[in-house]
């Protein structure tokens, strides 16, 4: 078992940003999407999905291009994942 390391949500987002958008904003749909499936198998599982819905509103730009169901979709579709693994 790996130790988890705390990170701000600032922290988390300049990462995602770096590793999904080459550093730029989010300013698509998919943008949002690319960020928020990076925040999703990055957090916790058991903090995922609250986590992510936390971080959604936190940032007006994945705000503005995804929905509470969405941030939902995403969370489960990254801990299957995980289970899988």
């Amino acid at each position: 078992m790996t130790e988890s390391t705390l990170r701000s949500p600032n922290e988390i987002y300049e990462a995602a940003r770096k590793e999904m958008l080459n550093g730029r904003q989010v300013s698509t749909r998919e943008d949002a999407w690319r960020v928020m499936n990076f925040f999703a198998y990055n957090v916790r599982h058991d903090i995922a999905e609250a986590g992510c819905q936390v971080l959604r509103i936190l940032y007006p730009e994945l705000e503005a291009h995804m929905t509470r169901d969405d941030v939902r979709d995403i969370v489960a579709y990254q801990l299957e994942r995980k289970a899988d693994a």
